[in-house]
């Protein structure tokens, strides 16, 4: 059976293999080795932000309004996730504490 030629991940060149059990080269040259790693990682850095901001998109969707969620999206866009997430607990926060304190004046005024 003959060989098939391996073409370089990262340049696409024809790859020399090394023959005598040595495991096959994927990659022509030490520097494209360097930056197929490089761009493996990117593609998977932003495919995991991609997945992490879908995931805040939809818990947003059940608990904001879509002024709110606009807004948290375009945090999100500019500032990265870490801050729409932290910006979305204090909205979280603040209604909370509104709603307890409106729960108590209610129970104050049904006490009169």
């Amino acid at each position: 059976m003959p060989d098939v030629e391996v073409r370089c991940k990262a340049c696409d060149r024809p790859v020399a293999q090394i023959g005598g059990g040595h495991r096959k080269r994927e990659c022509c040259h030490e520097a494209c080795k360097q930056r197929f790693y490089r761009q493996s990682k990117q593609q998977q850095e932003q495919e995991q932000r991609e997945q992490q901001e879908a995931r805040m998109l939809a818990l947003w969707s059940n608990d904001y309004l879509p002024a709110t969620r606009w807004l948290l999206n375009a945090v999100m866009n500019v500032h990265g996730v870490d801050l729409a997430k932290r910006l979305a607990h204090a909205i979280s926060s603040e209604v909370a504490e509104r709603e307890e304190e409106l729960r108590q004046l209610r129970k104050r005024l049904t006490a009169l």
